[in-house]
């Protein structure tokens, strides 16, 4: 008789390679069998980031000590409990192997590094918020730089998460990074500025930063804002731009990308994404809206075919397809994202008059949501629909298309629209393969939806993201809806109500319901008391439900200062902007 145990071992570790995370720790707590084939399974890579194993008990688990020796890669990004660096440093000093690792957008910072390090010190990669306490201000004197220097002098590729003051307004970056010899230096400012300063007292490098690649991205997904320009960042203003070949994308809206680039990359964009691509000598123009900026040092680049394809791979999402249907285009298979700003058409929706038993003609702007032509090459697509016009009667989908089993991303969003009363029901059930959903609409004189997502949405089996921004959301009756849906994992609520919710919603039932749930955003005018209890009864269903990897996030306030970040990993799945820190 076969048994799984006569499959050849080196067959079963390619197949336990394949599975994530969660699968692999019930495999390894089955059997004898199972636990030998893991242990030598030769697992180089460990991810908790967005996932129900995004917790640092996962650490202390016999499935990680026995793969501790191999590792070489270990993402922690984004773990909620990640808080106190004691926690993780047992289990990080087995890591003898260890290369990278990710402890950005958790409560550790360049401190902790410093003891990292201590019992690691294979580190050569690391990404990290660039935060140095819990102060909103922190000065550092010339023996804790001096000791910050020693710490980055190790590191090969390092990539900085943190406040656009702090990473690119101040010298603190070239302070620190004086001494290191870095192959990558990423810069992401994400955080709100007025989080963290830290400053540098009485010190003058003697040396610019050393680096081959040089990345920054300036992400505000929350607003569109207008910076200073490049020649004053200091990291910037340091370099010798003839040195480098670069390229500077940004955009204001998915539809309008911005392309400068040096001669030798000039080619690449406008062969590849069909953009206007600017040869920009003059770098003092402000930037505007996400701007992403990579410089690559001409002496030590090999501008060959393997780095456009990466280069290829690393921007394509920045660039989605504008479909216009006026041009009735088909969309190449080089895209992955279909964007598109819709028209509304005249339908016939009358219907028999009671009195003349004849049909009334009335003639109904209306939009219907059919790319089967468009979509008609791809396999797999992701689509944004952007509604500019404020008259619409009513969004329509089609009973049925071919490119509905294509869609694993869907973003509706616009002014006064009305889905049609089938619109949810036909995309929940007909949606086959939809991974992301984000439904939009920012008008306050619009009607809500919000109900007809929760009578309907039950009805997907494939859905994981859902964010919705709608008024006047009745937070129980969606708490209930969407853990009918069980495999979501990520979900994103934002209410434009302008007075304060004094109900608060159970959210037990979906905690339980959901167990792959780990992340939930919410976005609301509470009042302080409501704000208390709602984060009250979300801790105690993470206690009882025993979901220690779930990150809750409640906002109370009108404006967005309450949050840490402009943009982080649980709301990049949901592409409020194409320029994303890659």
């Amino acid at each position: 008789m076969a048994h799984i145990t006569n499959v050849p071992e080196e067959v079963m570790i390619m197949i336990v390679k394949m599975l994530d995370l969660s699968d692999q720790l019930n495999l390894f707590n089955t059997c004898h069998y199972f636990r030998h084939v893991l242990s030598n399974s030769g697992i180089s890579k460990f991810s908790m980031f967005m996932n129900k194993m995004a917790t640092v008990n996962i650490l202390k688990t016999h499935y990680f000590k026995s793969i501790s020796a191999n590792l070489l890669e270990l993402n922690m990004q984004a773990v909620p409990d990640l808080k106190l660096v004691k926690s993780v440093l047992p289990a990080l000093k087995r890591l003898n192997r260890l290369k990278t690792l990710d402890i950005s957008y958790t409560n550790l910072n360049i401190p902790d590094l410093q003891e990292i390090v201590k019992v690691c010190p294979s580190l050569k990669n690391i990404v990290i918020n660039f935060v140095f306490g819990r102060s909103p201000i922190i000065r550092i004197d010339e023996n804790m730089l001096k000791g910050y220097q020693e710490l980055f002098n190790h590191f090969e590729n390092i990539h900085f998460v943190g406040s656009l003051t702090n990473l690119l307004l101040s010298r603190t970056v070239i302070h620190m990074l004086e001494k290191a010899k870095l192959e990558t230096l990423k810069l992401s400012a994400v955080e709100y500025d007025h989080m963290n300063t830290s400053l540098v007292e009485r010190y003058t490098p003697s040396v610019a930063t050393s680096f081959d690649h040089l990345a920054l991205f300036l992400v505000d997904w929350r607003a569109k804002r207008t910076y200073d320009f490049l020649s004053n960042f200091p990291i910037v203003a340091a370099l010798n731009w003839k040195d480098y070949e670069f390229c500077v994308i940004s955009t204001m809206h998915v539809r309008d990308m911005n392309v400068c680039a040096s001669p030798k990359l000039y080619p690449f964009f406008t062969t590849h994404f069909n953009v206007k691509v600017e040869s920009v000598t003059d770098h003092t123009r402000n930037l505007v809206g996400n701007i992403a900026l990579m410089m690559w040092k001409k002496e030590t680049t090999q501008f060959d075919d393997i780095f456009f394809n990466r280069l290829y791979e690393r921007v394509k999402p920045y660039f989605p397809f504008y479909y216009k249907e006026t041009n009735q285009e088909i969309c190449p298979p080089n895209y992955d994202w279909f964007f598109t700003e819709p028209t509304p058409c005249l339908i016939d929706m009358g219907e028999p008059s009671s009195k003349e038993s004849k049909r009334r003609k009335t003639l109904v702007p209306t939009v219907v949501l059919d790319y089967d032509h468009v979509l008609i090459q791809k396999t797999k697509t992701q689509i944004s629909v952007a509604f500019k016009f404020e008259t619409i009667s009513a969004i329509l989908l089609p009973t049925y298309a071919d490119y509905f089993q294509k869609v694993t991303f869907f973003s509706i969003s616009g002014g006064a629209v009305n889905y049609h009363s089938e619109f949810f029901s036909i995309l929940f059930q007909n949606f086959y393969n939809l991974v992301t959903l984000s439904v939009e609409c920012p008008n306050l004189t619009s009607r809500g939806y919000s109900h007809n997502i929760c009578r309907y949405i039950k009805a997907s089996t494939s859905l994981k993201n859902v964010r919705i921004v709608d008024k006047g959301i009745d937070f129980q009756k969606l708490f209930d809806a969407l853990s009918e849906c069980s495999t979501l994992e990520n979900i994103n609520l934002a209410d434009l109500k302008q007075w304060d919710h004094t109900k608060v919603a159970d959210p037990d039932n979906l905690v339980r319901s959901c167990t792959n749930l780990y992340s939930v955003f919410i976005e609301a005018l509470f009042d302080q008391t409501s704000l208390k209890k709602q984060i009250q009864l979300f801790n105690k269903a993470r206690s009882t439900r025993k979901r220690p990897h779930l990150k809750v996030m409640v906002n109370f306030e009108a404006n967005p200062f309450p949050f840490k970040y402009n943009y982080d990993p649980f709301l990049d799945v949901f592409q409020l902007n194409p320029i994303k820190p890659t």
